[in-house]
C-alpha cells in the first residue's frame, strides 16, 4: 500500500515492478527513480525485493544492497514515495529436492528444502540457499530442474562445484543421489517425487538393460541351480554319458570311413553350411598299376 495516496498494489506470482517507466506495475513519476528500479518476487522462503536502480532504495531506512526479505509491515522507500508492505506468509510449495549437508562446519547436519525449479546456492544473501562459508562464492551455483531431471550449473565460482568427486565445467547432470560439492560444502542432493524418477531414469533404464544381457547368456545356469543337489548330480551325470557316448559314436564312424574309402562322400564347410565334396578320381599312377597287374597275370597264364 501507498502511503501517498493509499493505493494498494497486489503482487502477482510473476512479480512487481517498480520503477519510472509508463510499463512498470507500480509508477514512480521522479527524475531520482529509475524506469525500471526494483522488483518484488515471491519464492519458497516468502518474498524479496530487489534493487535494479542506480540510486538505490531502502527497506525501513535501512539502504538495500542487492535483495532483501520482506515482512508485514515493512516500510520500502523508493525515490521520495514509500510504501509499506502487507502480506501474509508466502503459499507454501512442495519439497522438490533436498540438500543434506554431509561435511563438518557449522551447516553440519543441516538440510535444505528445494522448492523452486531454479534454485541458487551462494554465500550472499540474495541467494535462495545462503551458504556462509568462505569457500563458497558470492554466486556460486544454481540447481535447476528440466524435463530430463535435475542439473547443478556453476557459476563461475573460484573454488568450484564438484559432482562425485569430479569438478563440473560448465553443468552437469544429477543422477540418482549424488554427492554435489559447492566450494568446501559437501552435501548429498535428493531429488523427490516426479523429480526423482526424471534423474534415476538413465540409471533404470541402463539396470534393466545389463539384466537383459546378463540373463540372455546365463539362462542355463539359472535353470541348474534352480535344481535339488539329487537332481542335478543325475543332470550332470546324463550329460557325461551323453558325451562319452557321442565320442565313441565318432570314432566307430571315423573307422568304417576309413574302411570304405571311396564309397563314402565326404563332407565339409563351405560359407558357414555343411555341403558334399566332389568324389575323388583315381589318379594316373592307380591305373598304370592296374595295367601292370593285369599284363602280368597274362603272361603267367601264357606259360
Amino acid at each position: 500500500m501507498s502511503l501517498v495516496d493509499g493505493r494498494e498494489y497486489v503482487v502477482p506470482d510473476s512479480g512487481l515492478v517498480l520503477g519510472r517507466d509508463p510499463t512498470c506495475d507500480v509508477v514512480v513519476p521522479t527524475g531520482e527513480v529509475s524506469r525500471k528500479h526494483a522488483v518484488i518476487t515471491v519464492g519458497a522462503d516468502g518474498y524479496a525485493i530487489t534493487d535494479m536502480s542506480a540510486n538505490g532504495l531502502s527497506v525501513n531506512g535501512d539502504r538495500v544492497a542487492s535483495s532483501s526479505r520482506l515482512v508485514r509491515g515493512d516500510v520500502i522507500k523508493v525515490g521520495g514515495e514509500e510504501f509499506r508492505f502487507h502480506a501474509d506468509a508466502a503459499p507454501a510449495r512442495p519439497v522438490l529436492a533436498t540438500l543434506d549437508v554431509k561435511s563438518t562446519g557449522v551447516l553440519q547436519g543441516r538440510s535444505f528444502e528445494i522448492r523452486s525449479p531454479l534454485t541458487h546456492l551462494g554465500r550472499g544473501t540474495h541467494n535462495d540457499v545462503v551458504l556462509a562459508d568462505e569457500s563458497v562464492s558470492d554466486s556460486h551455483a544454481k540447481l535447476q530442474s528440466r524435463d530430463d531431471g535435475w542439473y547443478v550449473v556453476d557459476m563461475g565460482s573460484t573454488n568450484g562445484t564438484y559432482v562425485g568427486g569430479r569438478r563440473i565445467l560448465g553443468e552437469a547432470r544429477l543422477e540418482g543421489a549424488p554427492d554435489l560439492r559447492v566450494g568446501g560444502i559437501k552435501f548429498i542432493f535428493r531429488a523427490t517425487g516426479a523429480d526423482a524418477g526424471a534423474s534415476g531414469a538413465p540409471d533404470a533404464l541402463a539396470a534393466g538393460a545389463s539384466a537383459h544381457d546378463a540373463g540372455a547368456g546365463a539362462g542355463q545356469t539359472r535353470a541348474i541351480a534352480a535344481l535339488t543337489p539329487e537332481e542335478r548330480a543325475r543332470l550332470l551325470a546324463s550329460a557325461g554319458a551323453g558325451r562319452a557316448e557321442g565320442t565313441s559314436r565318432t570314432s566307430a564312424g571315423a573307422g568304417d570311413g576309413e574302411s570304405r574309402m571311396g564309397h563314402e562322400r565326404e563332407v565339409g564347410v563351405a560359407g558357414g553350411r555343411e555341403e558334399p565334396l566332389r568324389r575323388r578320381r583315381p589318379s594316373l599312377l592307380f591305373w598304370i598299376v592296374v595295367i601292370a597287374a593285369a599284363a602280368i597275370a597274362v603272361v603267367l597264364l601264357l606259360r
